[in-house]
């Protein structure tokens, strides 16, 4: 019977597995962080604007338009480890934001999108905006701003608003490193990461199959730890990817 279900294999972390530390400062911000590694994608042709629809659809419903949780993904080729969650004042952190052309404050980056914002309502004649104009409301009231860091000191994430460039997927990326941070419970944050690899799932984007014909998807543990390397969370564990009403086979890796 288990042959046809879909499974879910889930492999231990290792030597390579990049590691993330998070900052005490995040707790004051968006505390929460859950992380973990989606092996063997097909993000070619169509698969790649389903795949970027999907995260769309989760940020709008599940992650209360990124006010519970936000989810980033990030090219695991491009991801230089151990990563430190921390959070600065937004003059000082840099970064290069996806689709733009250089690098850039975090403030500076929250001015143009404001701007964009205030020129899109003109246009439209309405009082509402789209994108990323949507989310600039809710780092405003921080006086640091959380980002992810790589080991070189480059910024790769901002949550809420967006990622790097430096990190981005594209059409040929087969392993994806998920981060999911949130304001709210760890267990908001793995609730969401739990709904975004069911959905990959359901949407074909995993091209291994078993002998039912039945989808594969393997998804590789990250350990994310305090400050002095103690563990805060290990995702997936075998307490994550409980579905109810769901015929899914997980396959933990062995103790």
């Amino acid at each position: 019977m288990d042959e046809m279900c879909n499974e879910l294999h889930v492999l231990s972390v290792t030597d390579e597995t990049p590691v993330v530390r998070v900052d005490p400062i995040v707790k004051d911000v968006r505390p929460y962080l859950v992380c973990g590694i989606l092996q063997k994608l097909d993000l070619s042709g169509e698969n790649f604007k389903k795949f970027i629809s999907l995260q769309t659809k989760l940020h709008e419903g599940i992650c209360e338009k990124r006010l519970a949780a936000t989810i980033a993904t990030h090219d695991l080729a491009k991801i230089k480890g151990p990563l430190k969650y921390t959070a600065r004042d937004p003059n000082e952190i840099l970064i290069h934001p996806l689709i733009r052309g250089k690098e850039v404050t975090a403030k500076a980056l929250h001015g143009a999108l404001q701007h964009e914002a205030e020129a899109q309502r003109k246009h439209m004649k309405k009082n509402m905006t789209t994108g990323l104009h949507k989310y600039l409301h809710i780092v405003e009231p921080w006086n640091v701003w959380p980002c992810i860091e790589d080991s070189a000191g480059t910024v790769v994430s901002l949550p809420p608003i967006t990622n790097a460039d430096n990190t981005k997927i594209t059409e040929e990326t087969t392993d994806v490193f998920i981060e999911v941070t949130s304001s709210k419970t760890l267990a908001k944050a793995k609730e969401v990461l739990d709904t975004l690899l069911l959905t990959i799932m359901q949407n074909n984007l995993c091209p291994e199959r078993n002998e039912a014909d039945k989808t594969v998807m393997t998804v590789q543990q990250v350990r994310v730890e305090d400050e002095d390397g103690k563990l805060r969370v290990l995702y997936p564990s075998r307490t994550d990817l409980i579905y109810e009403n769901v015929r899914i086979r997980v396959v933990m890796p062995e103790k």
